[in-house]
């Protein structure tokens, strides 16, 4: 670009133009300044400038600055990259002189030493003391140090243990900084007082939106603290309790959840919510108008969960995604959950993976959403679900419909005939768990044990479960079979125990199974002597 310039030669004006190429090697512009001199006006190339806006605050300059030192276009732009932030969050250099300088002589009247790791958040607007493991001392210098003109957005303090007096220190840093949204507290044993005196705090807090209070090993008693933030907080859109043993006590966060409406995401993943806590959390949010995303993974729905959450579903107008992952959700239990799927319109994804799901039952699934046009739902996870050999044409069908998205393994040889020689290649190295339910609800596994329990001792010995696999047509290795038998010592009280269970009970659960099944799927039943065979008519 030409830029003007006049100087005065012998006694007058000569107009000139000075050419200044404005690119440089990173694409960034070369902004130009005119200083006022005693011969005329005279061109200084100022600093260079980003081509794309940052979020750099502007240095605040005046229109009389001169500035004496030259550009040079062939030296190196230098971009200081130490301080980049993550998660793309803004640093003030003025701040974090501040931050650092006022932190340091709080650190030595409370002869504490400067940790590091908090003197490079001062500044920062996502402030982070994650598994700095600070003590007493060292939390209250840190929490001292923050002022109100720092403007953080997240303050996350997991894995530093928060007693009440720490935990009270903490809270009134947040009170100060309206503009704090975030507030994570994972493994921080905020459980009992700590909790209480955390749910009074957020009665009055309204600037909050998200809760992190993972792995704090909050239990049932602990629950009515959590119940009392739901219930008297306006502000929290998303609360994340995983990694707890809240169990039962989910009934009661249900309770809750009844007089909630702003709360769209709840992750209570990796507890120990079984029959009672699934049925009453799911009983709450039948009439629930805020959340969107339920997050119960890693838990024991059930046959009783699924039944309450297919009531649920049916009622229910806003969930958009539930998780169910690894909830010992069998073929019965599924039967139950698919009422729910056919009549809402709502969910959206549904995941159901690491359950212990039968290849012909995911069968069944599909078809049964092939004919739902009420039902919603475009995306289903059965991530670790072995499907069945016709999964996949049943899968096509519908998306010739609508979008419908599946997540699944391939499909198991569904044979049927006496193995005579294992073939290495066909042996399926799958999880042991599944390999139990499997064949707990094949259509022989009750004939096979009482062939096989030749002694009547209700139990199975090494040499009958893997002569039972094999002629069932499922060979499996040598070490796979060291884990189910593994499994069954450790998880001797467990439901899915099937080995050790009585004839009776056996007998019966087939009962119960021909009950959810007839009418329900294109099976029929054929009494085969002692023992009931689900056979797929052709």
């Amino acid at each position: 670009m030409a830029l003007p310039q006049i100087s005065q030669p012998a006694g007058h004006m000569v107009l000139r133009t000075v050419e200044v190429n404005p690119k440089s090697e990173n694409g960034n512009v070369l902004n130009s300044s005119l200083t006022v001199t005693g011969q005329g006006l005279a061109v200084n190339v100022a600093r260079l400038t980003p081509k794309t806006n940052t979020n750099i605050l502007p240095n605040k300059e005046t229109n009389s600055t001169t500035y004496t030192k030259q550009f040079d276009p062939e030296a190196d732009y230098n971009f200081d990259s130490s301080d980049d932030e993550e998660h793309g969050v803004q640093k003030s250099p003025n701040m974090e002189e501040k931050g650092e300088e006022y932190y340091r002589k709080v650190c030595t009247k409370l002869k504490v030493v400067p940790c590091s790791s908090v003197i490079k958040q001062f500044g920062r607007s996502f402030v982070s003391i994650k598994d700095c493991n600070l003590h007493s001392k060292e939390l209250k210098a840190f929490f001292m140090a923050i002022t109100p003109e720092m403007e953080m957005t997240t303050f996350d303090l997991g894995g530093n243990n928060l007693g009440v007096k720490e935990l009270t220190y903490a809270l009134s840093v947040v009170s100060l900084h309206k503009s704090l949204v975030n507030l994570f507290l994972e493994n921080c044993d905020v459980n009992g007082q700590a909790l209480r005196c955390l749910a009074d705090f957020m009665k009055t807090n309204n600037t909050l939106k998200v809760l992190d209070l993972s792995d704090n090993k909050v239990n049932d008693g602990d629950a009515e603290h959590i119940a009392a933030i739901i219930e008297s907080n306006g502000s929290i859109t998303e609360l994340i309790l995983r990694r707890n043993n809240i169990g039962d006590g989910a009934e009661i966060i249900g309770k809750a959840l009844l007089h909630n409406d702003t709360i769209a995401t709840i992750d209570l993943s990796w507890n120990n919510i079984r029959a009672k806590g699934s049925i009453g959390l799911c009983h709450g949010l039948m009439k629930n108008t805020g959340l969107k995303i339920l997050i119960v993974a890693w838990n024991g729905f059930g046959c009783e969960g699924c039944a309450a959450l297919s009531h649920c579903l049916i009622h229910n107008a806003t969930l958009t995604t539930v998780d169910l992952t690894c909830n010992q959700i069998h073929p019965p239990a599924l039967f139950k959950l698919i009422k729910g799927l056919e009549n809402n319109k709502t969910l959206i994804k549904l995941k159901l993976g690491y359950n212990p799901i039968t290849a012909p039952m995911t069968r069944v699934f599909l078809k049964r959403l092939l004919k739902a046009d009420q039902s919603g739902l475009k995306e289903v996870d059965l991530e670790g679900v072995t499907v069945d050999k016709e999964f996949p044409s049943i899968l096509g069908t519908i998306q010739e419909k609508r979008s419908f998205l599946v997540r699944f393994k391939e499909a198991l040889p569904m044979n049927k005939e006496e193995v005579h020689k294992i073939d290495p290649k066909n042996i399926f190295e799958i999880d042991p768990v599944r390999i139990l339910m499997f064949m707990k609800e094949h259509m022989r596994s009750i004939d096979f044990f009482l062939k096989l329990d030749k002694e009547s001792s209700s139990q199975l010995s090494r040499e009958e479960i893997e002569h039972a696999f094999k002629l069932e047509g499922y060979p499996v290795s040598s070490s796979v079979l060291d884990q189910v038998l593994t499994y069954l010592e450790e998880k001797s009280d467990s439901e899915i125990d099937v080995l050790r269970l009585s004839k009776e009970k056996i007998v019966a659960e087939a009962d119960r199974m021909e009950k959810c099944i007839l009418d329900k799927a294109d099976y029929f039943i054929v009494p085969e002597k002692k023992s009931m065979a689900f056979r797929n008519p052709k």
